[in-house]
């Protein structure tokens, strides 16, 4: 699959959310998360149960957590397949290490 540009973002029926739109960017996992249309959609994507991910929200809004680096690549194929803009592998690893600090 092609890489997605900025303008894939605003064509069609994509699902450019407000967060996005404020902030060019998703700010903690919670917020990628939301952006599908249902947890049950991303779950179904990702083959993991809804309760999994459900408690990756939870867990994210509550303290930081982050979707487990296993699902990345998924996670960015599903987002671009939704047309999910700026979900990528640099922006996730952004995400963790904003959460987690690699301490040097």
């Amino acid at each position: 699959m092609s890489n997605l540009n900025i303008t894939d973002c605003h064509a069609g029926e994509n699902r450019y959310n407000a967060a996005m739109e404020r902030h060019g960017r998703f700010n903690n996992f919670a917020q990628i998360i939301e952006a599908w249309p249902k947890q049950s959609l991303l779950a179904r994507d990702l083959d993991v149960s809804p309760n999994l991910v459900n408690v990756w929200k939870l867990r994210a809004l509550d303290s930081g957590a982050i979707i487990p680096a296993e699902y990345w690549n998924a996670l960015v194929t599903a987002a671009r397949r939704r047309r999910i803009c700026g979900v990528s592998l640099r922006r996730l690893a952004d995400l963790a290490e904003v959460a987690h600090p690699i301490r040097r």
